[in-house]
């Protein structure tokens, strides 16, 4: 078998097994939803042996439909598994009810069946968030309808007309290809291509995210939150004010930009600054996916042998689809499960592809971990926490490179455009995502204009207006995030995440505050401590602005460092 795609074999051998098991589950769930609960702790046990196989049959189908755009064979597996988790859902609902009727605390139920110790975790999140589990038939069919708004968007993102000089179309991963290596001027007209392509599925995809928006925010209702944002970070076990110390910290930073931009024209000696410029070094980079794979490994080896024998096990499992082709989703991922890690990428050489084989084998390596240590109830940790072990590998593959004097400024350039990215991107992305929500919640108008104007004067307020084309409203329509069942506000976990690695990492680097043994720790925990606790493993507190407030000024010390250099 091709080493560089998926092999599904420990999820599902065939279609016809997916068909198979699928059939079993759904019997395995009638059997037992209608059951008087008597046990609590067989029922649980019950209740996740059948999550974790519906977990399974999902993987198969959507990471299939994910190589396979349009394929309707995986849409309809999804649409048959939908039925099927419904009925789980509602078992489930089931469950949580009959947990709070009994009207205890967990260490009390915990006392009365030692047996209960196993789900510690989930009685705490049933408990500390009753309404996360509230289900009835609108929530049902609003998740499914969003489903289907998801594959709707994928149709349509991968149906743009990218048409370039040789008449071949081409998805957003082709652009990168081809923008690298050219001319300012060229690099520009293909940015401006990529928009108008944006451009002509603008309508329909913004119609699909207004009424996702809407979906989210009645779903959110119905659980008796406040809006979408709340429900996010309550599930995620955060403060209600992150999201927005992160903008408003953000924002009064917004001037370090001024400072990059400069620092861009004087590098690059160019009078006027455009969004595509970017610091760059005479380094050229291009590295076969092998060497790539090779260099991760090294720049990992400061985490310990058994985290590069679990390297190793990803790299050599097809856990890893990893070149683009016709008909797979652009971006990557490493899709969440506890069975087996699985990549999506599409590698193209330049150091962006190399750090994300860091950064989604950082992911990948996390969930092997918690596995050897955790069953499945205490698999998932918050999304917030996710980002962490995936941006901490990106800062050791810079470390690892920064080493060499020759790759220093490369280096130090890498760092900058990537706190940018990871910040400055993310809180547009953000503070898009937000206002678009609130504008519902408000019950204000929204258009396809509205959408592209709000993005328009939020990117401009960051970069100004004078650094793009008026085309750059149509750029939010690339986004992933904005679609994908499981990520509203997504985006400002990436601020986070780089945050954290950049403090995890230095402390590594610098052998400080024994970060090494308590960042493997906080590795193998998932889900089995709240988010507080399991940041406290590393000695992180992000209750006040202080933390934000240090990483700019590092930005800035880097800036510093670049502009004296």
């Amino acid at each position: 078998m091709d080493k560089y795609i998926w092999n599904f074999d420990e999820f599902c051998k065939s279609d016809k097994d997916f068909y198979d098991r699928l059939d079993k589950l759904s019997i395995g769930i009638k059997n037992i939803k209608d059951k008087k609960i008597n046990d609590l702790y067989d029922t649980l046990k019950s209740y996740f042996a059948l999550a974790l196989e519906r977990e399974k049959l999902y993987t198969y189908a959507e990471l299939n439909s994910d190589i396979k755009i349009g394929e309707e064979k995986y849409i309809k597996m999804k649409e048959e598994l939908d039925k099927v988790y419904n009925n789980l859902k509602k078992y489930q609902t089931k469950i949580v009810n009959y947990i709070l009727s009994l009207n205890k605390e967990k260490d009390e139920l915990i006392n009365k069946d030692k047996r209960l110790k196993e789900y510690d975790m989930y009685l705490y999140e049933v408990l500390r968030n009753k309404r996360s589990y509230i289900t009835n038939d609108k929530i049902i069919d609003d998740t499914n309808k969003m489903h289907k708004i998801n594959e709707e968007y994928k149709k349509e993102i991968e149906n743009a007309d990218y048409l370039y000089e040789n008449n071949e179309r081409i998805n957003i991963s082709g652009y990168n290809k081809l923008s690298k290596d050219v001319s300012r001027e060229e690099k520009e007209k293909l940015f401006d291509k990529l928009l108008l392509g944006l451009k002509t599925v603008n309508k329909s995809v913004s119609k699909l995210f207004i009424e996702r928006v809407k979906l989210c925010l009645e779903i959110s209702k119905e659980k008796k939150y406040k809006d979408s944002l709340e429900e996010t970070l309550i599930d995620n076990d955060l403060p209600n004010n992150i999201v927005d110390n992160l903008i408003e910290v953000t924002n009064d930073n917004i001037n370090l930009l001024r400072k990059y931009e400069q620092i861009v024209c004087k590098n690059n000696n160019i009078e006027k600054y455009n969004y595509l410029d970017k610091l760059e070094t005479d380094i050229k980079f291009n590295m076969e996916y092998e060497d790539a794979v090779e260099d991760v490994k090294e720049a990992l080896k400061i985490l310990g042998k058994d985290y590069v024998s679990k390297l190793d096990k990803v790299f050599n499992s097809n856990s890893i689809d990893v070149y683009p082709r016709k008909g797979k989703v652009n971006g990557g991922y490493n899709f969440r499960n506890y069975t087996k890690p699985m990549i999506l990428m599409n590698y193209n050489g330049n150091y962006q592809s190399v750090s994300t084989v860091a950064h989604e084998t950082g992911h990948a390596v996390n969930g092997i971990m918690i596995k050897e240590h955790e069953p499945y109830q205490n698999f998932y940790s918050s999304v917030f926490l996710s980002e962490t072990a995936s941006k901490t590998n990106e800062e050791l593959l810079k470390h690892y490179y920064e080493k060499n004097k020759d790759m220093k400024k490369f280096i130090l350039t890498a760092k900058i455009n990537d706190f940018i990215s990871s910040v400055y991107m993310q809180c547009i992305y953000l503070e898009f995502e937000k206002n678009v929500y609130d504008l519902e919640r408000e019950n204000k108008n929204i258009t396809c204009d509205t959408l592209n104007n709000l993005f328009y004067n939020i990117f401009t307020k960051y970069f100004g207006k004078d650094s793009v084309t008026e085309n750059i409203k149509y750029f939010w329509v690339s986004r992933l995030h904005y679609f994908y069942n499981d990520y509203r506000f997504y985006n400002y976990q990436y601020a986070y995440g780089l945050i954290s690695s950049i403090y995890i990492s230095e402390n590594i680097i610098e052998s400080k505050n024994d970060m090494l043994n308590k960042y493997i720790e906080f590795l193998k925990t998932g889900g089995s401590k709240s988010t507080k606790d399991s940041l406290k493993i590393l000695g992180i507190d992000y209750s006040k602005k202080d933390a934000l407030k240090e990483a700019f000024k590092y930005f800035d010390n880097l800036l510093n460092e670049y502009k004296n250099g």
